[in-house]
């Protein structure tokens, strides 16, 4: 009698047969876009030298507090809509920026970051901005 449950995501799945209710299956879209996006792994930067990946790691430590620090100031169901009131752009805009421009908007003191200057033209993962 050793049942297995079956899995939730699956459960909702065959809720409905396809096509029966629009807006529920572009719910389902979003769901799993959404899902897909969560468990993508981040590249690791490749061309980098190790104290260039330690600095970046670094630098990566200190933005991720300071944006934690921010987002708790906000009421947690507001926390996107006050966050890109008041940077201007979603966080996902963000990690886009060049380090150097990112460290500027959330106002990152650069003593905080040891040589920074080496890195400041990569973005998050450490990929290039400058062509």
């Amino acid at each position: 009698m050793n049942k297995q449950s079956p899995n939730v995501s699956e459960i909702s799945i065959n809720l409905l047969s396809e096509g029966k209710s629009q807006r529920l299956q572009a719910m389902l879209k979003k769901n799993r876009a959404v899902h897909i996006e969560s468990t993508s792994v981040t590249p690791e930067p490749g061309n980098l030298s190790r104290s260039e990946q330690a600095l970046l790691a670094e630098v990566k430590r200190v933005i991720d507090d300071h944006l934690a620090q921010v987002l708790e100031k906000f009421p947690p169901s507001k926390r996107d809509s006050l966050f890109k009131i008041r940077f201007g752009m979603s966080r996902a805009e963000m990690y886009q920026l060049p380090l150097k421009q990112m460290v500027a908007r959330l106002k990152i003191q650069e003593s905080r970051l040891p040589d920074f200057k080496r890195i400041a033209d990569l973005d998050y993962n450490g990929r290039s901005t400058v062509d």
